[in-house]
């Protein structure tokens, strides 16, 4: 391949990349509400975000872009370094990443993702493959025992 013909693959790269971490990105928040353990939550959050990162650089930006990028992503940087919380961060590479990816595709991949995700998830909770049907405690301090549906997920809330 020559430099012309690796140039034209950039947007197609760059499309898969944040695709396929806002894929994963969601299978990772599915996994992290129900009911299953997954001791990896944090490397795989940094592999998403490592895509989004990658498809972010090799994104063309003007120079007042870069410059607002940078802008951003240094008052987020010290902002995780402040709170130990990298959500700031995350979601200013995640905007500037989804630049010219198309919305309508997007939106289309999470919402069908997170049905499908949500009706496997009651779907094992209802034949008692997997997580808990219900949660039968005291949900308030001084009130009574109450039964709550879960369905699966963590917690009935």
């Amino acid at each position: 391949m020559n430099g012309e013909q690796i140039k034209n693959k950039i947007p197609q790269i760059r499309s898969t990349l944040f695709l396929t971490g806002l894929f994963l990105e969601v299978l990772f928040v599915l996994i992290d509400k129900s009911r299953l353990s997954n001791p990896y939550t944090g490397v795989c959050f940094r592999a998403t975000f490592l895509l989004f990162l990658t498809a972010m650089l090799l994104e063309e930006h003007s120079k007042k872009e870069w410059i607002l990028m940078v802008a951003v992503l240094l008052f987020t940087f010290f902002c995780y370094r402040w709170t130990g919380k990298n959500d700031l961060l995350r979601v200013a590479v995640f905007v500037f990443a989804s630049k010219t990816v198309p919305l309508r595709k997007s939106l289309l991949l999470l919402f069908q993702e997170t049905l499908a995700g949500c009706l496997v998830i009651v779907f094992l909770s209802l034949t008692g493959l997997f997580g808990e049907r219900s949660v039968t405690t005291v949900f308030r301090t001084g009130g009574e025992m109450q039964t709550r549906y879960s369905l699966g997920f963590g917690h009935p809330n």
